[in-house]
């Protein structure tokens, strides 16, 4: 339940050309996917729309839009992102740090306007399963820090209003299998959906909260704060029927710079000088990850034949090949 006054709703927007700084904002209740979409979830400190904005630009970059996709894929492919607004701030610490997050009504409104069109007919009767897997093959996810759990907010609420309409779990489960999402830096496992998540063992907000027994005992004995560079690293592991966790033992060697921060993530694809030798390996597999599914659904939407993404186990192939000989087996463990 939400226990402060929202002061500024929360904002959606999208990547356009013909806007100035190339953002236009659209309401909350009138977003449409119609196209493929990749979905930005920011952390909670994404309270504007520049926040909003900026966030996208990273996927941009992720996605190597302006070389990997022509003109015609960039028009038929959107960007769309959060800003999540700012509530009535009642603190009297000198030292208090603004942060924000979805209201349960905010939620609600979103999870409606994004998935419902795709599941529901114009008489809110249920799509065929066919139907409904073949719309949410449009959308890919990417998120850091807090904006995984607001995904997974929606994610959830969705689940149980497909659940009410008539679908079953198996129906649900085939149908958010067309939903691939990266996270970075999670502060929460996102269900239901194919999720890549990557975490850092100098990360300062530490474990996704509702991390399983399995990912939490591989973090604290193998990842988390190692001091011998002999023992430092990447692996990766199947974490649960939907998940991947995508661990390293540091993303930086910067001791100024917080792994968790995302500037860490994109440096690691500039090479730059405080990323560490384990970075890249990372970038690439965010960068891979986003790419085949957003061009997974651009074929699909552009065909009447239907390809369906990478299922978990292909992706946790694509993971191993791009961490390379060096990485750290967790498959013996």
């Amino acid at each position: 339940m939400d226990t402060c006054e929202k002061i500024i709703p929360a904002k959606l927007g999208k990547r356009d050309q013909n806007f100035e700084f190339h953002w236009k904002e659209i309401g909350l209740d009138s977003i449409k996917i119609s196209k493929p979409t990749l979905l930005c979830f920011g952390g909670n400190r994404s309270m504007d729309s520049k926040d909003a904005n900026a966030f996208c630009k990273s996927a941009e970059k992720l996605l190597n839009f302006d070389n990997l996709f022509s003109v015609d894929d960039k028009k038929n492919i959107d960007l769309i992102g959060i800003s999540y607004g700012h509530f009535k701030n009642n603190s009297n610490d000198k030292d208090f740090v603004e942060t924000s997050n979805l209201t349960d009504e905010e939620i609600e409104v979103l999870s409606s306007a994004i998935f419902k069109p795709l599941y529901l007919d114009k008489n809110g009767n249920t799509l065929s399963v066919k139907e409904a897997v073949k719309n949410f093959n449009l959308i890919t996810t990417f998120s850091h820090s807090y904006g995984s759990i607001a995904i997974n907010h929606l994610i959830n609420k969705t689940y149980n209003d497909m659940i009410e309409k008539g679908y079953t779990y198996e129906d649900t489960r085939k149908i958010f299998s067309q939903i691939v999402s990266v996270s970075y830096a999670p502060r929460g496992t996102i269900s239901g959906v194919s999720n890549i998540q990557i975490i850092s063992g100098c990360d300062g907000y530490d474990m996704p909260l509702n991390s399983n027994k399995k990912t939490r005992n591989i973090y604290f004995s193998k990842f988390y704060n190692v001091k011998d560079k002999t023992q430092q690293g990447n692996g990766a592991m199947i974490s649960d029927e939907n998940t991947i966790s995508v661990f390293t033992t540091n993303m930086t060697t910067n001791p100024k710079i917080d792994d968790h921060a995302l500037k860490v993530l994109m440096g690691a694809g500039k090479e730059a000088n405080e990323s560490s030798k384990f970075s890249g390996n990372i970038f690439s597999i965010a960068q891979d990850s986003l790419i085949l599914s957003v061009k997974n659904s651009l074929q699909n939407y552009r065909s009447n034949s239907f390809t369906p993404k990478p299922n978990l186990n292909a992706l946790y192939e694509n993971t191993k090949v791009l961490l390379g000989k060096e990485q750290i087996d967790l498959e013996m463990l």
